[in-house]
């Protein structure tokens, strides 16, 4: 429908898209560990983790849009970072369409909605470790990153990527 379209037109520019899958379809980790297992629920801590840490690389407090199946409650701490926006327009298209603008992907490795995200995008991309979005067949059609990333112990290739199109 055309009016999903210009809903994902909206914002001017994406530079970090998130995609947070709360549904329960995937099992809550028991710790948090450094690596998760397949089929586990990425934490939200981590997205939150993620974004600060690209945001002191580049040392500014970029727009980030998040994705989710979650309800606000469950993704408050990632909500009330400074410049972040859910975006709810209550179609999975007009997300898709929406986050696959975005310039930087953090993923859940473990969802196909976020593997589409970075396939229909082309944009660098980073999953939790334990849970790499090339599982599902991603290639790097632009050379661009896609992989598991720390953010205590970032992998300097999507840190220079990200700088890269971040800063540009």
């Amino acid at each position: 429908k055309p009016k999903y379209l210009t809903l994902a037109d909206k914002p001017k520019s994406i530079p970090i898209g998130i995609v947070v899958r709360c549904g329960n379809d995937y099992d809550e980790p028991i710790t948090e560990a450094v690596t998760l297992k397949p089929g586990e629920k990425t934490p939200v801590r981590w997205f939150v983790r993620m974004l600060q840490m690209i945001r002191d690389e580049i040392g500014a407090d970029v727009d980030a849009y998040v994705v989710s199946d979650g309800t606000k409650k469950q993704l408050m701490e990632l909500l009330s970072m400074k410049n972040t926006h859910f975006v709810r327009p209550g179609s999975a298209i007009c997300d898709l369409l929406t986050i696959a603008r975005a310039k930087i992907l953090i993923a859940a490795g473990t969802s196909t909605f976020s593997a589409w995200a970075a396939f229909l995008g082309q944009m660098s991309s980073a999953s939790h470790p334990g849970q790499p979005l090339t599982n599902w067949g991603l290639i790097p059609e632009r050379r661009q990153f896609i992989g598991e990333v720390d953010p205590k112990n970032p992998n300097p290739d999507f840190i220079n990527q990200m700088k890269k199109v971040l800063l540009s």
